[in-house]
């Protein structure tokens, strides 16, 4: 016949357990959560897109401009070399080149707007850059405690568990299945203690002879009200 005693001992066995293995789940959760380094990364690899897109377009910007650039060159070269001597024709070459030199301006000055953004973005990555490198410095660092913490609780896990199964061997098997039971039902507490002639669990006051029973070192009582296993205040 197992004694409240021993009942008691798999009661804080199971209570222990059940915190480590909280704990590990805990910790397996933010071993799991990227968090922060996540998001850094996430915007450094915004930036980098954001940076390749500009850097497309200020290219394409530059081909634009030298484009007009150049035909405009040309143009001006026809105008005062001499070589034009028609004054109809004059007249359309001079309009030309001052169409080409307002092109050129719109141009140049998309290209100075693309150059400027580019110039921004470029600050707003190097410090990205910078963000994700110490927000990834502090995630080793977590990780590392994380893992040595895992590994404390997993040995305190292991040890509780042989207790466990020593504690378990010295219950007959029915009442274990009682205490099971009650376990599943209670919220973990099978076992608690009387406190000032009142169950632990469900604070009902408990008659006389309950009470008596719960103090002895060999009688195992139970709560009217919650049932559950009482250990003597």
């Amino acid at each position: 016949m197992p004694t409240i005693a021993d009942l008691a001992v798999l009661q804080e066995l199971d209570t222990s357990l059940d915190e480590q293995r909280a704990t590990l789940r805990h910790l397996d959760m933010r071993l799991a959560d990227q968090g922060a380094y996540y998001e850094a990364r996430v915007a450094l690899q915004t930036s980098e897109s954001h940076l390749r897109d500009l850097d497309s377009v200020q290219r394409e910007a530059e081909t634009r401009a030298e484009e007009v650039r150049s035909k405009l060159q040309a143009e001006e070269r026809r105008l005062y070399d001499g070589s034009v001597v028609s004054s109809r024709e004059l007249t359309t070459l001079q309009q030309e080149v001052a169409n080409l030199q307002k092109q050129l301006r719109t141009r140049e000055e998309t290209l100075l707007a693309v150059m400027t953004q580019v110039e921004d973005v470029a600050g707003a990555h190097v410090a990205a850059r910078a963000r994700s490198q110490e927000a990834r410095e502090q995630r080793q660092a977590e990780v590392a405690q994380l893992e040595e913490r895992r590994t404390v609780v997993e040995r305190a896990i292991g040890e509780l568990e042989a207790k466990h199964r020593d504690a378990v061997g010295r219950i007959a098997a029915d009442v274990l299945a009682v205490y099971e039971d009650l376990r599943r039902r209670r919220r973990g507490r099978a076992v608690v203690h009387i406190e000032r002639g009142a169950c632990g669990g469900c604070r009902v006051n408990l008659p006389g002879g309950v009470a008596s029973q719960a103090r002895s070192a060999t009688a195992v009582a139970r709560c009217p009200s919650c049932e559950r296993f009482l250990a003597g205040g």
